[in-house]
């Protein structure tokens, strides 16, 4: 589920060399971030976890633009 994706993104960002702390909480904006971004882009109530991976690119984006 949804903390499948959670895990996976911060054992990626702790994999890139971030600090453990400063991981978890990018992972859990940019997971917020992305189900926020999908939510509002989708039917709410079909919103899946695959739906928070599809939408984490516009997340990180919104996140590397500042």
């Amino acid at each position: 589920g949804s903390g499948v994706v959670l895990t996976g993104m911060l054992g990626g960002l702790l994999g890139r060399g971030r600090a453990p702390f400063d991981a978890a909480l990018l992972a859990a904006h940019l997971h917020g971030r992305a189900a926020e971004i999908g939510t509002a882009r989708t039917a709410e109530m079909c919103f899946t976890s695959a739906d928070i991976a599809t939408f984490l690119p516009d997340a990180v984006r919104e996140v590397e633009a500042g």
